[in-house]
């Protein structure tokens, strides 16, 4: 019962939980895709404003330089280059101030000569009098109406929006010089930062290729000395226009649109925090899962008792085989019902009565088990046994191995390894043959066993059929586990009681010195693993040959030398003739045996 009700609870909270997952996952997805196209639109909404309002101010300036009252002041100014105390100084001064008064989207009003780009006139009095000759808005200004983007002003530091455009005079004939405004960016603030359709967290913003805000309030913010950054403020700088979702600059995952105003040089930026945005969706997923877990509980209560009309038969058939169990076979299981659970009183009443039947064959399974376990035994025992000669093997090896480096003395090794596997192994014989000079003959130098000392020095010629020479010809292991069957072994007079033998190569790179054989009075005395194992030992005996030789060549070198240094002394320490030759062919014959 309560497995039943533990796993209906834990599949339905399952359910409802992926439910909940999944509305949450595509109501995330819908609302950030509504929310992308929502944050496009107020980037063109705030884009189009933006240019507008640029454009009514550009129509406002153009419409003020064309203006009598100051084409005839600035004429006049310029022809009898009055001083501020001049009555039409004060008059252009005060129509000037009065426009500012009336525009608040004028910040600053002045006049640059044609030549030089002095300041004559301006609404800011400190400025009258400088130049601005290399300034964009008055190089590009004598041209035409002329639009500066924002940029920091020298003066005041703050962002500054620029335009400018010629001054000619009445008749339209003669420039006289630029006409400039400077525009107050409070509007400009005012459209790029209402939040109208962005919610609590929205908020628009202007970016300049520096990477400063656009901006009043914000520009030269000292908590961005380095400038602004994030994925969509970067991507906008580099020219390019899209949504997605990122960290903004303040480092707080945002959903956003951004597009790089060309024309401008500006980047245009709206974002929203993903908090506010996918609150719709979380609050979906909360209501999912509150009705689901309602709806799970309302369940389990009903499967609870769905339960107990389950187990009742269940329990029944539970009392009656553990009475059985207890070995009481008298007794039936009920069959209360006609669905799976009375198909299994059915079936455990068959079972019931084949008991006794089962029994029996347990019996007779027990007894080829026992059977079977014996076999395994005998097989465990072989298997021990091989291993305990591999072991045996491999310290046979660590032995030689630790003579090979410590001795070079080739006969007192080749007798050891000899005397070790005849003790080991109890074989009938072990000797190890090496090739004469003339690599015409095998001659035993190492034996153990019968007769193992007798035959040392022992030559056999590799033209005949011993499997001692067959394999120092070959330079290949033999393995012959009755001798009495192979058509080719040679018989030896001195080992009569042979019946199996191995003989293995002593290989010292692709060239045959030698060789070792092992015989034993035994038939399928070796195996193939025997082989393997042993053919280690012999490479290590023929490296053990290889330094001997090495060193009795560097050994017979060095007593050479000492004797041709002994002669080299004695010839000059006397110059006597009679003395010299004789102690010379003495030292000699130290070295080189000789007959005269």
């Amino acid at each position: 019962m309560a497995r039943l009700v533990i796993s209906f609870l834990t599949l339905s909270l399952v359910t409802v939980g992926v439910v909940a997952y999944v509305a949450y996952t595509q109501a995330s997805h819908t609302l950030t895709k509504t929310l992308h196209n929502r944050l496009e639109a107020v980037l063109t909404l705030k884009e189009t404003a933006f240019n507008q309002w640029l454009y009514d101010q550009q129509q406002e300036i153009v419409f003020l330089a064309d203006l009598p009252q100051i084409q005839h002041h600035a004429a006049q100014l310029m022809a009898n280059n009055a001083t501020k105390e001049a009555a039409v100084y004060n008059e252009l001064s005060q129509f000037l101030n009065q426009t500012i008064d009336s525009k608040p989207n004028l910040q600053e009003l002045f006049i640059l000569t044609d030549v030089g780009g002095q300041v004559i006139i301006s609404t800011n009095e400190g400025n009258v009098g400088r130049y601005f000759v290399s300034n964009s808005y008055f190089v590009e200004g004598r041209e035409g109406t002329f639009t500066q983007n924002v940029y920091p002003s020298p003066q005041t530091g703050q962002p500054a929006l620029t335009i400018a455009t010629p001054l000619y005079t009445e008749d339209g004939t003669t420039r006289l010089g630029v006409f400039v405004a400077h525009l107050n960016l409070e509007r400009m603030d005012e459209i790029i930062l209402e939040r109208a359709g962005l919610g609590e967290t929205g908020e628009t913003y202007l970016v300049d290729p520096l990477n400063l805000f656009v901006s009043a309030d914000r520009f030269g913010r000292d908590d961005f000395v380095r400038g602004v950054h994030s994925e969509g403020i970067d991507r906008a700088v580099a020219g390019e226009s899209g949504v997605g979702s990122y960290l903004n600059y303040a480092g707080e995952p945002v959903a956003g649109a951004y597009r790089w105003l060309e024309g401008h040089s500006l980047a245009l930026l709206a974002e929203i925090s993903q908090t506010e945005a996918l609150a719709p969706a979380r609050q979906l997923a909360l209501v999912i899962l509150f009705v689901g877990i309602l709806s799970a509980g309302v369940l389990t209560i009903g499967v609870y008792f769905l339960a107990q009309q389950i187990a009742s038969p269940i329990l029944a058939i539970t009392e009656v085989a553990n009475k059985v169990a207890q070995g009481d076979l008298s007794q039936k299981a009920p069959v209360l019902t006609e669905d799976e659970v009375g198909q299994l009183a059915l079936a455990f009443n068959a079972m019931h009565d084949s008991l006794q039947t089962a029994r029996q064959q347990q019996e007779a399974y027990a007894h080829s088990l026992e059977s079977n376990v014996a076999k395994r035994v005998d097989e465990l025992e072989a298997a021990n046994t091989i291993l305990s000669r591999r072991a045996m093997l491999l310290e046979i090896n660590g032995q030689i191995a630790q003579h090979i480096t410590s001795t070079l003395d080739l006969d007192d090794l080749l007798v050891l390894v000899v005397n070790l596997l005849k003790a080991r192994f109890d074989y009938y014989f072990v000797g190890i043959w090496l090739l004469s000079p003339q690599g015409d003959a095998a001659v035993l130098q190492a034996g153990s066993g019968f007769v193992g000392d007798k035959l040392t020095g022992l030559r056999i010629d590799l033209a005949t059929t011993s499997l001692v020479a067959r394999v120092c010809e070959s330079g290949e292991s033999r393995l012959v586990n009755d001798v009495l069957r192979d058509p080719e072994y040679m018989p030896n007079a001195e080992l009569p009681d042979a019946r199996s033998e191995m003989v293995l190569p002593l290989n010292i790179g692709s060239q045959t010195v030698g060789a070792i054989n092992m015989e034993s009075q035994q038939p399928a005395a070796f195996t193939e693993d025997d082989r393997v194992m042993l053919r280690a030992m012999a490479d290590q005996i023929a490296i053990a040959i290889r330094n001997a030789r090495l060193y009795e060549v560097e050994k017979r070198r060095r007593y050479l030398a000492e004797s041709l240094e002994q002669t080299g002394r004695i010839l000059s320490s006397s110059l006597d003739l009679q003395q010299v030759p004789h102690r010379v062919l003495s030292e000699l014959a130290r070295v080189v045996p000789y007959e005269r």
